[in-house]
């Protein structure tokens, strides 16, 4: 009798597959509306809070490194579905708790794991089932992590009000499992090829691969701190220029809607203009963007310059996995760039929560939007001695 082979999927349904695995991963920028409700609940202060935010970030990092392992042994429905269980319980325990070490413990450790865990199977099966188009690869799978942010933003914002932090908690939690299983049934049959090492013929290459790795990480790292801070403070940034509650939230759609916006466009730029150029312009933009608002403290300024912002960390966002599946190829981006993100990681680990701790100590975020708009400078500069990446 002869066994008929297993129906690979439709490259839309991975792509939507991916795009459901990272909506969870997105909905970690919308964090930043739960602080003040939060903080009057606890009577703690938003170090703390954004603190949470740092070390889901530094998960999430570290779970990308870890999840190519996982593509060893393991198929793609099963590390989807995963991903689904600890994004909803990391969110959901909090919301059941409600103390502020499981909030720490839950959100930042279940909820961040979840998240690395699901970028990084949606963008090796995106890549996979996409390998001419790299680039859009890329920036799909970051495209639906911003789309998730900016569902979170609204979604949070309206059901805050409608019925309180604790219990928006909980539904997002539901959702997110819910996101994670039907994303796990879209990709039944999906192939991707395991994790690779270097086919590097001598050690000169194998130098210059570590050289631009390192690269890619500092300028990711750099980048990464000027978007976070902005993105893990919007909401707070906005109250403290002038903003009243109506325009808090718009701030938050604003700067979130732009990160997509921007990763989707950089994403299709990669596959027609050198990646320098995108990893070189962005974080000048963010800079440029973010060193006005602390020299010219205004509302109206303040909600351009996070949408200014949200944009090139988008584009960033988008662009440095694109970089990676061009400069180390296809089989090799998860496990490649898992290393790469380590630098999201610890920048995510290092400016929201310097965000928070200038907040606290000073009451303003003037001092913390020129250590970003440094940041923007230092990412340029590294992007800028990358060699040119042949396709």
């Amino acid at each position: 009798m002869t066994i008929a082979p297993a129906r690979r999927p439709h490259p839309l349904a991975v792509v939507v597959a991916g795009g459901l695995a990272c909506l969870s991963a997105g909905s970690i920028y919308g964090w930043s509306l739960f602080y003040q409700p939060v903080e009057t609940a606890l009577g703690v202060g938003r170090t703390w809070l954004s603190g949470a935010f740092s070390i889901a970030s530094i998960v999430f990092a570290v779970a990308m490194v870890a999840a190519p392992m996982l593509l060893r042994g393991w198929p793609a429905p099963r590390i989807a579905l995963l991903s689904g269980v600890l994004c909803g319980l990391g969110v959901a325990l909090p919301g059941l708790v409600r103390e502020l070490w499981c909030i720490v413990l839950a959100y930042g450790l279940l909820f961040g794991s979840g998240c690395g865990i699901a970028y990084s199977i949606a963008l090796q099966a995106n890549v996979t089932v996409l390998p001419h188009r790299r680039g859009l690869a890329a920036g799909l799978t970051a495209g639906s992590g911003a789309l998730g942010s900016v569902v979170a933003a609204l979604a949070f914002r309206a059901m805050i009000e409608a019925i309180g932090p604790w219990a928006t908690l909980v539904w997002t939690g539901a959702v997110l499992f819910a996101c994670g299983a039907v994303a796990a049934a879209l990709m039944r049959g999906i192939v991707m090829p395991a994790p690779g090492r270097s086919t590097a013929a001598n050690s000169t290459e194998s130098f210059a691969e570590r050289r631009i790795e390192i690269t890619l990480w500092l300028g990711f790292f750099f980048g990464a701190c000027a978007g976070l801070m902005a993105l893990g403070h919007a909401a707070g940034i906005a109250r403290v220029y002038g903003g009243a509650l109506a325009p808090v939230a718009l701030a938050t759609a604003l700067i979130t809607g732009a990160n997509g916006i921007g990763r989707l466009g950089a994403g299709w730029l990669a596959d027609a203009l050198p990646v320098r150029r995108i990893l070189v312009a962005a974080p000048l933009l963010a800079a440029a963007a973010l060193g006005t608002l602390a020299l010219v403290p205004d509302s109206a300024l303040a909600l351009a310059v996070l949408t200014a912002t949200g944009l090139a960390y988008g584009a960033m966002a988008a662009t440095y996995p694109a970089s990676v599946a061009i400069y180390f190829g296809v089989a090799r981006t998860a496990t490649v760039y898992g290393r790469v993100f380590t630098a999201w990681g610890a920048a995510g680990l290092a400016a929201p929560g310097l965000g928070g701790y200038i907040f606290d100590m000073s009451g303003g975020y003037g001092v913390a939007l020129a250590l970003a708009a440094a940041a923007g400078l230092l990412s340029a500069a590294a992007a800028w001695t990358l060699p040119p990446a042949a396709r």
